[in-house]
């Protein structure tokens, strides 16, 4: 038989259902690259993610680097050559000739999108089997409407962010734009998981593009 307990616990399931259906993922938006750059004169990019937090800006380039080495580029992380907190353009031009980096791979967020979701009300029935048997009745028509219950959810709202982030390929030494990607990811439980989403988009996107 349901308890009040078990219908509370599947008016609950329905409701986080279609929270817990939206895991974080990344889709690439747009990409452009330049026609006349010829595929493979770069092969060293410097990776550099902008970032208000320290923390965000290493997990970050240190990902999307492993993805870079992953299908054989040879990236590197720029907080490993530039470890300073307040990083400017300027540094970076400066001194990145000493370096052996040929070009500069820079992802930033440039839009935050909010959207609000509504979910309606639901009715469903359940049969009265969950963890048991039906209650035995003397009579079938008895055990007939013993066996299933009515079970409403309330609608609700709740708000999502999605978070578009741009990453372009430059030239070092002409600083020419070589490639450039646009990429949505959903708002995420784990800023972990987001990242490893949005790198997979990314490094799929090169590979495609054959920039390296």
């Amino acid at each position: 038989m349901i308890t009040s307990r078990h219908l509370s616990t599947l008016v609950l399931v329905g409701m986080l259902a279609p929270i817990a259906a939206c895991t974080p993922s990344t889709a690439l938006v747009t990409s452009w690259h330049d026609a006349s750059y010829r595929s493979g004169a770069l092969r060293k990019p410097l990776v550099l993610a902008v970032a208000n937090k320290g923390v965000v800006r290493v997990k970050l380039e240190d990902a999307l680097t492993r993805g870079l080495r992953g299908i054989g580029v040879d990236a590197v992380a720029s907080y490993t050559l530039f470890p300073e907190k307040d990083l400017t353009a300027a540094t970076i031009k400066d001194r990145l000739p000493s370096t052996d980096r040929d070009s500069v791979m820079v992802t930033r967020l440039v839009d935050v999108k909010r959207e609000t979701v509504v979910v309606p009300a639901e009715t469903e029935v359940y049969p009265l089997g969950v963890g048991g048997y039906p209650a035995y009745a003397s009579r079938w028509d008895t055990y007939y409407t013993q066996s299933y219950s009515v079970v409403s959810s309330p609608g609700y709202t709740y708000e999502t962010k999605k978070y578009v982030l741009q990453t372009n390929l430059y030239e070092a030494a002409s600083e020419k734009l070589v490639w450039t990607a646009v990429t949505e990811s959903e708002e995420p439980t784990s800023l972990d998981d987001a990242i490893g989403s949005f790198v997979g988009v990314i490094v799929k996107d090169v590979e495609k593009n054959r920039l390296f």
